[in-house]
């Protein structure tokens, strides 16, 4: 490759295009996911007992009192025991800072509007802020006669940093609650954190590259950038060729990539509903996700396997670098999954299925997959060439692939004693990030992420460390 060339490249445009693109990208994250990842639920549940305290009478006073474990603490459910008997009088529930004395809520109720095992929720959709590590406490007092009083069941259970009290007398034990709130995560500085340190990464990256443009020493970067800018207008004839031959002679030609989803989608519901309709929330919706995902990876890995063997006379006649015709078939089939989400799209009209903003994040799994794919096509293209029976093999093994993904059954059904290796699967990494996005709404949990993202990457790198490892003896055996 002539240093000269190289250099016509734009590369300081293309370094500032992908630095802004990337901070665009953090940014629009941020604002999609900021809020969810930055609050964790929790749930602290007091030990289920089922004695009885004493009375709530006239004069009683009862106090449980607890170190609160969470920042903010949206429910308070304690249960209440009526003993079969008709109650009244007036009961008072307060809840106070026992350190500062300060009291968060009041209420008064009519002990005859309790029933056998009420669970009630002190905070009555308030939320007590700014509460972690504070120590709190539950107060109860009553105006009832005796053998007319509300009981509160407790459990004789001791725990570290929880404390009851009756009429000012500590008592070995807890009362029966439930604690639910929330914690601040450490996702702000630890997303500041990243954002920062990668996109400093990726301008020195972008500054070496320049620097070495300059300087007309070679890179892996500068090469692939200018492969891709030289062989475009070839790239681009080849995504269009692949595309007009799979739908040529076709009466409904593009018409087929909005109607197999569906028509895959049709059958499969009739099929499988009856099993697994009542299992699964919004089963159209569930269905249609997992076929259009799953399609897009058997076609990509179809089309892909032969990428370098149906281009033979091309490669041996010119120099073209040989990964282009991976790419181009990945390409290809983009355009297919592109189409094929406007099926998906009327799907959640008809259902009544809520858009929400972080539908944006879809973007992130197709990406992802479309890694993942262009690493499979990469490997076995290359196996394709020195072994012709991998075309063959791979229909049986995309087969059983397609069993082992979770696309007409739920995950409920796998045994537990298999689930960890079974979580081993891309796909299925790829259609849960989407299904969570449509079906709840929300964005999936950390690790979702974590997973995707290795469930594309490493992949990825194994199919160009073979590809590159293969490709020089290409020319020898197609």
């Amino acid at each position: 490759m002539k240093m000269e060339q190289m250099i016509k490249i734009p590369l300081v445009k293309y370094c500032l295009i992908g630095i802004t693109g990337y901070m665009v990208t953090l940014s629009l994250f941020w604002l999609l996911v900021g809020s969810q990842f930055r609050w964790s639920s929790e749930t602290v549940v007091f030990p289920n007992g089922h004695a009885v305290i004493g009375e709530l009478a006239d004069g009683t006073e009862i106090v449980q009192s607890f170190i609160s474990p969470m920042d903010e603490i949206e429910r308070i459910e304690v249960y209440f025991a009526t003993c079969a008997r008709i109650n009244s009088g007036l009961l008072t529930i307060s809840v106070q800072d026992l350190d500062t004395g300060f009291e968060y809520l009041r209420m008064e109720l009519d002990a005859d509007a309790f029933l056998e095992d009420t669970r009630y929720d002190v905070l009555q959709g308030q939320t007590l802020r700014d509460v972690s590590h504070r120590r709190l406490g539950v107060v109860f007092r009553a105006d009832s006669a005796p053998e007319r009083a509300l009981m509160l069941y407790q459990d004789n259970t001791a725990r570290d940093g929880y404390t009851l009290a009756i009429n000012g007398r500590e008592s070995v034990g807890t009362l029966t609650m439930e604690i639910g709130g929330s914690s601040r995560t450490s996702f702000n500085r630890s997303f500041m954190i990243f954002a920062i340190a990668s996109s400093l990464i990726l301008a020195a990256y972008c500054v070496n590259l320049i620097a070495r443009q300059r300087k007309g020493k070679k890179s892996y970067g500068l090469s692939f950038l200018y492969n891709i800018s030289k062989y475009r207008f070839l790239l681009n004839q080849l995504v269009k060729r692949d595309f007009k031959v799979k739908y040529k002679r076709s009466v409904l030609g593009v018409l087929w990539s909005l109607l197999n989803p569906l028509m895959t989608m049709l059958i499969q519901y009739i099929v499988f509903s009856t099993l697994f309709k009542s299992s699964i929330n919004n089963f159209p919706v569930y269905l249609l996700i997992g076929i259009i995902f799953f399609s897009y990876f058997t076609e990509t890995s179809s089309l892909g396997i032969g990428a370098i063997v149906d281009n033979a006379s091309l490669i041996t006649k010119v120099y073209v670098p040989k990964y282009i015709f991976p790419v181009s078939r990945v390409f290809s089939s983009c355009i297919n999954l592109m189409l094929s989400l406007i099926p998906l799209v009327a799907v959640i009209g008809i259902t009544g299925t809520a858009i929400t903003p972080q539908y944006l994040l879809l973007i992130l799994p197709l990406v992802l997959m479309t890694m993942f794919c262009l690493g499979m096509v990469m490997l076995l293209s290359s196996i394709m060439v020195y072994f012709r029976d991998t075309r063959f093999l791979w229909n049986v093994l995309s087969l059983l692939w397609m069993y082992a993904t979770p696309i007409f059954y739920p995950e409920s059904i796998i045994p537990e004693a298999i689930l960890p290796f079974y979580r081993l699967n891309p796909m299925y990494r790829f259609i849960q990030f989407a299904r969570i996005v449509v079906l709840e709404g929300v964005s999936p949990r950390p690790r979702v992420y974590l997973a995707c993202f290795l469930s594309a990457v490493i992949p990825l790198i194994i199919g160009i460390l073979v590809f590159k490892k293969l490709q020089g003896k290409f020319v020898l055996y197609i």
